[in-house]
């Protein structure tokens, strides 16, 4: 891109709005089977047994599409068995992990591969390392496009606090804080990430945004970055 003076412009982001996520409200009922997957901090089945359950045939031979699910796992029934809720869990899971951890370029789906982890509700996986190797696959990928289409995935919503944290460029304003309900659980708590839960929004020009913040990134020094995290770790305290 350089030889050829070519620009690299900004990506179409593939990750999906937060507010998406009320359309398949939390049941506390979830919370024994979510837990030992190592998931809930993070939290706010096989592709047979979803579709057996509905009597429907699926049109995405890849996945289900989001609408789909949320159609018909939105609400768990009330006096479900253990079992049933158990399913529910983890279409509750799958849901959440496609549309925030792993999102990619396929679309408004959810992979049934991601279903394969989620098979067992009692092992721990670390979902973290999968996370994090996933965003560097996205990122590489996303450096090797350069046509109109190009675009990104990963859990972008993970890297844009990360960048937050440590770059004075691009960030939103902190505005308040919400009172948060760790329901008498330890792992309920609020992660790092929930000092940035209600922060001003952007309404301005992206494609103008984009070339300020390269430049104001071109002009950053160390010092700065190592500044905020200093800052920002005696706001926490």
């Amino acid at each position: 891109m350089s030889e050829k003076k070519q620009v690299f412009g900004p990506l179409r982001l593939r990750c999906h709005e937060a507010s998406s996520l009320k359309k398949m409200p939390y049941d506390e009922r979830y919370t024994e089977y979510i837990e030992p997957l190592g998931l809930l901090p993070f939290i706010h089945m096989a592709p047979d047994e979803i579709v057996n359950k509905r009597g429907e045939k699926l049109r995405v031979s890849a996945g289900a599409t989001f609408t789909w699910i949320s159609q018909n796992f939105k609400t768990c029934p009330e006096g479900a068995s253990r079992d049933l809720i158990k399913l529910y869990a983890r279409v509750y899971v799958w849901y959440v992990i496609t549309r925030t951890l792993f999102p990619d370029c396929s679309g408004n789906t959810a992979q049934w591969h991601w279903l394969k982890a989620l098979t067992k509700m009692e092992t721990k996986w670390s979902w973290g390392s999968a996370a994090l190797a996933f965003l560097y696959r996205q990122l590489d990928e996303a450096c090797c496009r350069i046509s109109k289409d190009a675009c990104i995935g990963g859990p972008l919503l993970l890297l844009s606090i990360w960048s937050w944290e440590r770059f004075p460029v691009g960030r939103p304003r902190v505005l308040d804080y919400k009172n948060y309900n760790d329901h008498g659980n330890q792992l309920r708590r609020p992660t790092w990430a929930y000092q940035w839960d209600i922060v001003s929004e952007f309404s301005g020009d992206p494609i103008a945004a984009y070339q300020t913040y390269t430049n104001e990134i071109e002009f950053l020094v160390s010092k700065q970055s190592v500044v905020q995290v200093c800052e920002t770790s005696v706001r926490v305290s």
